[in-house]
């Protein structure tokens, strides 16, 4: 791709499409923890919005934007690889949470080593998370990152109740 625009707007539309799988999945998990009846329908669907939230990051990052030829100096956030990686690894965590939640769902025949070794799977993609954001410039990573996607009680609270 050569035309600036383009690849910016196809970038961008992208973005707000996987985000707005994000929220869709956000949503529906906040949701899924006030209703007993069908919580766990709504826990897999907000897992499913959240992979596939992932997925449209990862595909930005890794297949449009490196095809870019002329990029701006000065590019937004939404159209910076690292940060699309960053974002995608996130939506991966918030999965994964859920998925936690999942497995604790089963009550007393839950395996506890699934749940052990499902948040040190977590614990694994935060750091991942974190490597990726702590190699951005310091501009970027202030104005690139969203409080929702770091929700770290949220997740301290989910390995506390699977302990």
């Amino acid at each position: 791709f050569t035309n600036q625009v383009f690849v910016f707007e196809l970038s961008y539309v992208l973005v707000v499409r996987a985000l707005s799988h994000y929220n869709n999945g956000f949503t529906l998990a906040k949701e899924a923890q006030s209703q007993e009846e069908d919580a766990r329908t709504k826990f897999v669907e907000s897992t499913k919005e959240l992979r596939l939230a992932a997925g449209i990051l990862q595909y930005v990052a890794s297949n449009i934007l490196p095809k870019w030829k002329a990029p701006p100096d000065d590019k937004p956030p939404e159209v910076m690889p690292e940060v699309l990686e960053s974002l995608s690894k996130s939506c991966l965590c918030m999965a994964q949470r859920v998925t936690i939640v999942l497995a604790l769902m089963k009550g007393e025949s839950v395996n506890k080593s699934l749940i052990a070794k499902l948040c040190l799977g977590l614990e694994a993609q935060y750091q991942a998370v974190s490597n990726s954001m702590s190699q951005l410039p310091n501009g970027t990573r202030d104005k690139a990152v969203s409080a929702t996607l770091f929700d770290e009680p949220a997740a301290m609270q989910v390995i506390s109740k699977a302990l």
